[in-house]
């Protein structure tokens, strides 16, 4: 790749809008290119779409949806032709079928598979409800693919303040399994938004340069 020059995550998303491309069901039918790509794993209820939509300035890019679950499919974005951006169907969804279930599990499973230039996996966890077993489950499944993966943490914002503990027990877990600095964020209140930006450009700048 050509070397590109960039200088911080906001001035980057700010020059580089984040367009949607396609979703698809197997990624071989995902649209392949030569650019970096980064993708969002995570539980059906954490809020991918919702920073998403964040990262592009609130600009709705990607749907929302008051059900979880309700997103099935491997949705592509870009920006400004510099990096691919993956929200990948949310897991773990109690009125999800097994035979779905299972399904989510051969996709990602290709997908991961089949994505040379995924630089880099962030996977969300709620702040109000904790690290679960589900969150375990894909970061082995990560582990095993040899994915660089990053914790971002969502929703701060419903916490109340006796509640930041939670935090620390997230940071618990995840710490020795993850090289990476976790990410505390609030789609609705910015919260840790610029340091994602920053995080996703440096791997564009790393790419490019």
């Amino acid at each position: 790749m050509k070397k590109y020059n960039g200088s911080g995550g906001d001035s980057f998303f700010k020059i580089n809008k984040i367009k949607y491309i396609k979703s698809a069901l197997n990624v071989n039918d995902l649209i392949y290119t030569d650019l970096p790509e980064v993708t969002f794993l995570g539980s059906s209820n954490v809020g991918k779409s919702s920073l998403i939509n964040a990262l592009a300035f609130k600009v709705n890019i990607a749907q929302t949806s008051k059900t979880p679950g309700k997103t099935k499919t491997l949705n592509l974005f870009n920006a400004g032709a510099k990096i691919n951006i993956v929200d990948a169907p949310g897991y773990g969804y109690a009125r999800l079928s097994p035979k779905i279930t299972a399904s989510w599990g051969t996709m990602m499973n290709n997908y991961l598979s089949n994505r040379p230039n995924l630089l880099k996996a962030f996977l969300l966890i709620n702040a109000n409800l904790g690290y679960k077993k589900n969150d375990i489950e894909i970061i082995n499944l990560l582990l095993w693919h040899s994915i660089n993966f990053q914790i971002v943490v969502t929703k701060k914002d419903k916490l109340r303040s006796t509640e930041l503990v939670k935090l620390d027990d997230i940071k618990k877990h995840v710490d020795e399994l993850s090289q990476n600095k976790i990410i505390i964020t609030s789609a609705k209140n910015g919260d840790g938004i610029s340091e994602l930006r920053n995080a996703i450009s440096s791997l564009v700048f790393s790419a490019w340069s």
